[in-house]
């Protein structure tokens, strides 16, 4: 029989106020392909992230995130809105398979920053939150034809406890955002 504990917790975050470097060169585009006016509505975007890897001990970790920007207005630099949807982390370790699985909500922003642009997708984090979280924070990228795409590394939950174990894996993965009919 495998080992199997399943996790889920409710995140949400009512006053997160993140503010990183705003760089103009990030603006967002209206529909007819110019510059989008600070405070215009856009359309919302669909996110979504994955990555998936192992080490040489013969662990493996699966991690995905996806949801969706409503409410997206055009902000100096970016865009805000509110961010609602599910992360997903999946463990292999042997015979064992730990889950973890939560839902986000909450303000968000994708913001130009001095080298690219920044994502701010699941709130403010604090400084002794658990790695998984701390690295979600803020997901570096860059401005794409179709709206944004950028790296993120899903990290442990710093878990050991008797029934579910995740302290070391740490994976790199990708991540988009743009308007649905663009496609994530």
């Amino acid at each position: 029989m495998h080992g199997f504990r399943a996790v889920a917790l409710v995140a949400l975050c009512a006053a997160c106020t993140p503010a990183p470097r705003v760089d103009a060169g990030a603006a967002p585009i209206d529909d007819d392909g110019g510059a989008a006016d600070a405070g215009a509505t856009l359309p919302p975007l669909a996110f979504a992230g994955e990555a998936a890897g192992g080490d040489d001990a013969g662990q493996r970790a699966e991690c995905r995130f996806f949801g969706d920007l409503v409410d997206v207005v055009a902000v100096e630099g970016g865009v805000s809105g509110t961010a609602i949807g599910e992360v997903f982390r999946t463990v292999h370790a042997g015979d064992a398979r730990y889950e973890f699985q939560a839902l986000i909500a909450g303000p968000a922003t994708i913001l130009g920053v001095t080298d690219g642009v920044e994502a701010r997708l699941t709130g403010d984090q604090p400084d002794d939150a658990k790695p998984f979280w701390l690295a979600l924070e803020a997901l570096p990228g860059a401005r794409t034809d179709g709206g944004y795409a950028g790296t993120w590394d899903c990290a442990p939950l710093d878990l050991n406890e008797p029934g579910f174990v995740d302290e070391t894996l740490t994976i790199e993965g990708t991540w988009t955002a743009a308007p649905p009919d663009a496609g994530p």
